[in-house]
């Protein structure tokens, strides 16, 4: 798993501000310990939209299922979103194919126009579907090679094995800069906004409302 993005908070400026309001540790620890967790589910949410924006994904649940949410606690007072998972297959973003010429075009990159994968869209006897490679007859690089599969199907020449391809996994969406610099201002944002409310709230527990 990897850690995608670095929030700049000046924590020193938060620690005045729950100084100021609550001044008990314990309180102060969890009001801050809430403001952490409102705010990075938000950011999990927020990475989740900005590979939509970006990416072209099919199913939400590629890109929130290898998106990992790490709760604080007063104890730890950390929290992170963390990524997981495999690149992800051609087949999972948006792709066609053409049947004449076997060929397929896909294009994970939402502002990228579809490109020849080199290969060819195909259902194995399992079911599953994939954009593959013949080997030995097309070397295909990808940025995953180290994740593609090899997979055999049967032609009029015996069995010939065939290599799935891959695109970017989640991780790698994320490692864009320009989606991290966005992620991390609006999380930024609501990290300040969750403090506050959560300081409110726990001072109206204190006064029993």
């Amino acid at each position: 798993m990897a850690e995608f993005v670095d929030i700049d908070i000046d924590w020193g400026e938060v620690e005045k501000k729950l100084n100021k309001f609550l001044k008990v540790p314990d309180k102060m620890s969890k009001a801050l310990n809430m403001a952490l967790n409102e705010t990075i589910k938000g950011a999990k949410a927020e990475a989740g939209k900005k590979i939509k924006e970006n990416y072209t994904v099919k199913r939400k649940g590629d890109i929130t299922g290898n998106l990992k949410a790490v709760l604080s606690t007063k104890r730890t007072l950390m929290a992170s979103v963390e990524t997981r998972g495999r690149p992800l297959a051609l087949t999972k973003s948006k792709f066609r194919k053409n049947t004449k010429r076997l060929t397929a075009f896909a294009n994970p990159k939402a502002s990228s126009p579809g490109g020849r994968t080199g290969g060819f869209a195909a259902v194995m006897d399992s079911g599953h579907m994939g954009i593959f490679v013949r080997t030995g007859r097309f070397e295909h690089t990808t940025s995953s090679n180290k994740e593609e599969s090899k997979k055999r199907a049967k032609t009029k020449k015996g069995i010939e094995p065939l290599r799935q391809l891959f695109g970017p996994g989640t991780s790698q969406m994320l490692a864009n800069d320009d989606i991290t610099k966005e992620i991390a201002e609006k999380v930024k944002e609501r990290f300040e906004k969750s403090l506050d409310r959560a300081i409110e709230q726990v001072l109206r527990q204190e006064m029993g409302n």
